[in-house]
Order: C-alpha cells, then sequence, then structure tokens
C-alpha cells in the first residue's frame, strides 16, 4: 500500500513540524501517567501467565482477587477475553520479572512497557482507516490527514495515553473488520467482529449497524448478531459456579451496562423512561435496512451509519471519559472522503474536538488529567518535588476540571460546550451526506484549523503540567 513518503514531508515542513509535535505528545503521556486501571490491567495479563502455566486459569478470579502483582481493583471484572492480546504482549515482561524475582508491575519501566501495547494499537487503528479512506480515494494529503487527526485527538490520547485502557484494542479491531467487510473479504471481517464483541459487549450496536447495512433477510441478521456473542455464552457457561467471577462483572455485565448507557438521554413520560439515544438507534437500524448495495453511494453511506451509531452512543448515552473516542475513525473517514465542504469541515472537526475535550475533562469528576495519576517513582514526581509540589499525592491531587474554574462557572461552559459538539456533529452529518450537492464555506484556511486541531492536547498537557507544579 503506498502512501505518505520521506518526499511528501520535505515538501509539507507545516505538517512534518505537527507530526514532530504530535510525536512529542504522545511521548511525554507514556511516560508521565500511571492510571489506577494501567495497574490492575497490566496486573492481571500477569496473573493470566502464573496461571496458564499451573494449568488453573478455572482460579482466575480468586487469584486476580488476591492483588499479587500490585492491581488496583478487586478483582477483574467482566470476562478476561479482551485481556488475552494484551497478555501476549506483557509475555517477554511476565519472563523477564520471573527470572529476576520482582512481583509487582508497578514500576515505571514495566508500566511504559505495558501501556505502550496500546500505542502500537493507536497506529493499527490509523493504519486501517487510511486503508478504508484508501478506498474512496488516492490522494496523498487526505491519507496522510487520517494519520494526522487520529494521533493528535485528544479524545483518543486521553484514552491510551493518560487512562490506559483497552478502548484502543476493540476499536482498532473494529475498524480491521469494517476494512475487510469493505475488500469482500467476509469471512476475515465477522471473525474480527465475533473478537469486538467478544472484548466489548456494547460494540453490538456497531457491528449490528454494519450487519443490517450488508444483510437483508432479518433471520439472517438475528444469526450472524446471535454467533457474536457466542464466545461470551461459552465464557459464562465454563464461569457459572464462580462465584468471584459472579460477583467482579458488576458493571460489565452485557445488560447492566447497556442499561448504564440507555440513561444518558433519558425522557420522563406517562408510561415511563424513554431512552432518546436507545430511540435514535433504532431509526438508524431501520433506514440502513432500507440501503442496497445497488444504491449510489452504498459504501459511503455504510460510513455514515457507523458515524451515526458512534455519536449516539459518544453524545447521547453515559460512558466513561475513556471511551469518549470511538466515533473519531468513522468520522475521519467520512469527512475526508467527501467532495466538498473541506474547509468547514476542519473547522467544524476543530470546534468539536474543543469542545469534546472539555466535556471529556468534565466526564468522570475528578477521575480524567488527575494530578494523583502519574508514574509513581519517576521523573515526574521528582520534577514534583524540585518544584516544591505535593499534588502527586492523594491527599492533595486536583484535576484539570476543578483547576480551569467552579460551580457556577464551569456549569456554564458545559451548557455552551455541550451543544456546539452535538450541533457540530449534526452539522458535519447533514452537509456531508451521500448525495447532497450543496457547498458550504468558511473563510478560514484548512492549515489553520489543522493547527488549532494539532494544538488542543499540547494546550492541555501543558495546563495539566501548571496545575502540577505550581
Amino acid at each position: 500500500m503506498k502512501t505518505i513518503n520521506g518526499k511528501w514531508f520535505a515538501e509539507n515542513k507545516l505538517y512534518t513540524l505537527l507530526f514532530a509535535i504530535i510525536g512529542i505528545t504522545n511521548f511525554i503521556m507514556l511516560i508521565t501517567f500511571e492510571y489506577c486501571d494501567l495497574d490492575s490491567l497490566t496486573a492481571w495479563t500477569f496473573d493470566f501467565w502464573d496461571l496458564f502455566f499451573q494449568g488453573r486459569l478455572g482460579d482466575f478470579y480468586e487469584y486476580a482477587a488476591l492483588k499479587i502483582h500490585g492491581a488496583y481493583h478487586v478483582n477483574c471484572g467482566g470476562t478476561y477475553l479482551w485481556l488475552l492480546p494484551w497478555c501476549v504482549w506483557n509475555l517477554p515482561l511476565w519472563i523477564i520479572h520471573s527470572l529476576n524475582g520482582v512481583v509487582l508491575v508497578t514500576n515505571f519501566w514495566s508500566l511504559c512497557w505495558s501501556k505502550l501495547f496500546l500505542f502500537l494499537l493507536q497506529w493499527v487503528m490509523a493504519h486501517y482507516t487510511a486503508k478504508i479512506c484508501m478506498l474512496f480515494t488516492t490522494e496523498k494529503r487526505k491519507i496522510m490527514l487520517v494519520y494526522f487527526f487520529i494521533f493528535a485527538s485528544p479524545e483518543v490520547l486521553m484514552s491510551v495515553g493518560y487512562a490506559g485502557q483497552d478502548e484502543i484494542l476493540y476499536m482498532s479491531l473494529f475498524v480491521m473488520g469494517l476494512y475487510y467487510a469493505f475488500c469482500g473479504q467476509k469471512k476475515k471481517a465477522y471473525a474480527l467482529m465475533v473478537a469486538v464483541v467478544a472484548f466489548c459487549p456494547i460494540m453490538l450496536l456497531p457491528v449490528l449497524a454494519l450487519f443490517v447495512m450488508l444483510e437483508k433477510n432479518i433471520i439472517k441478521i438475528g444469526t450472524l448478531a446471535f454467533g457474536t456473542v457466542i464466545p461470551l455464552l461459552i465464557f459464562e457457561l465454563i464461569y457459572r459456579n464462580d462465584m468471584a467471577y459472579q460477583s467482579a462483572k458488576g458493571l460489565n455485565d452485557f445488560f447492566e451496562m447497556i442499561r448504564s448507557m440507555m440513561q444518558g438521554s433519558i425522557l420522563e413520560g406517562r408510561v415511563g423512561k424513554i431512552s432518546i439515544g436507545g430511540i435514535l438507534l433504532v431509526i438508524v437500524y431501520f433506514i440502513s435496512y432500507q440501503i442496497r448495495a445497488k444504491d449510489e453511494g452504498f459504501n459511503q453511506k455504510v460510513i455514515c451509519s457507523q458515524v451515526a451509531v458512534f455519536s449516539i452512543i459518544g453524545f447521547l448515552m453515559s460512558t466513561e471519559y475513556y471511551r469518549l473516542f470511538l466515533y473519531v475513525p468513522p468520522l475521519v473517514v467520512f469527512i475526508l472522503i467527501s467532495e466538498q465542504n473541506e474547509r468547514i469541515n476542519f473547522f467544524l472537526l476543530t470546534v468539536l474536538t474543543y469542545c469534546r475535550t472539555f466535556v471529556a475533562c468534565a466526564t468522570n469528576i475528578p477521575q480524567n488529567m488527575n494530578t494523583e495519576y502519574v508514574m509513581r517513582n519517576s521523573w515526574v514526581t521528582k520534577l514534583c518535588d524540585l518544584a516544591g509540589s505535593a499534588k502527586y499525592k492523594t491527599e492533595n491531587r486536583i484535576c484539570l476540571y476543578d483547576f480551569w474554574a467552579r460551580g457556577e462557572q464551569m456549569e456554564t461552559i458545559l451548557l455552551i460546550a455541550l451543544p456546539c459538539a452535538i450541533a457540530s456533529m449534526f452539522i458535519l452529518f447533514a452537509i456531508n451526506f451521500p448525495g447532497t450537492k450543496k457547498k458550504y464555506d468558511v473563510e478560514i484556511a484548512p492549515w489553520i484549523c489543522n493547527v488549532a486541531y494539532c494544538a488542543c492536547m499540547p494546550i492541555v498537557l501543558g495546563l495539566f503540567f501548571i496545575m502540577l507544579l505550581r
């Protein structure tokens, strides 16, 4: 696959500089943050190998509850299927620890290695998003912009670089599956979608949208959808009598996750609670079912349906801050394959990004961008000690949301940011929908918007260090 090369960068010095800034930002986030979930996720991969080589995987949840390797959480919630690729990545680390008698994983180098897996998956996601984009255009600049928008996305970086979460794992597999579906490799695409749902059950929502677009037989759609949950059913069957597993599921139980998400946009009616997000999902499925493969712009409409589903999940349903980026890959493809409206697309994407970044900082307060979650006993804490700051300690912690402003000021900004984000997404969807002929414009050069887009996460990171060190 021919994409971009050194010659292209030599001819586009601005983007060479912007990619350098993005690389530095990604690296700083890799070596700076140690979110509590990263400790647990890394420790659980070690628990897996401990038990695997002892032939005792059936005791996984009881063993994980012992927190031998320094897990933060009481136990591993839900199935550990999603953990398996990470286990493979951390196998060399487990071997090194075992040979040297190191039990705890909560040290700088071990956590950096573990988190590096997520940055690799970020590249995989960007790479396959670019491959999807190349099915619609061969313009090198647009292929470059795929990598640019994904690697510079604050929402992606907050999930990968700050929180160290597994969302990037199933999203990268989903993008791969979507690419193979476009290429007509249905078996490979379906296998990936089965893995996606096994790793995160709520991904059944966009996977179902894809099935509805590609298949028009209701029975076949239902069969395909049921097939994706078989690994979860088998896992439940194996661990059905494991009380440690049953008690650890909690919010990771599929039905509990769906119920919790649906409450994000509730209206109270005479007959009870009504989920706006749920209603819109049904409408998207219905419209998708009416679209046929022979229709003009069918593949673009497949992307549209994915943008719609992920937007409903990210904008109208309750979710965690590290899951807010899921809409980014399909949206990037959606706006880059549009034949018109480039300047206003980039402008609206930049507005959307800044608004969503603020919303992300306000989600799960005080978890996101919190001074407590920096690498312990590392260069960060030494820098804090030199500056005379103790904000990395739990009793002195502060999050960026509280640092910006307090009380009514923040509520006012949120009242502005959230509607602006939703409006920007709605406008992007409307003006780029396949078949829309009318052109829209804004008198701002694309490169200005892209510089502003690239600056968003470095600004947030700079504010974080000011808050941490003062």
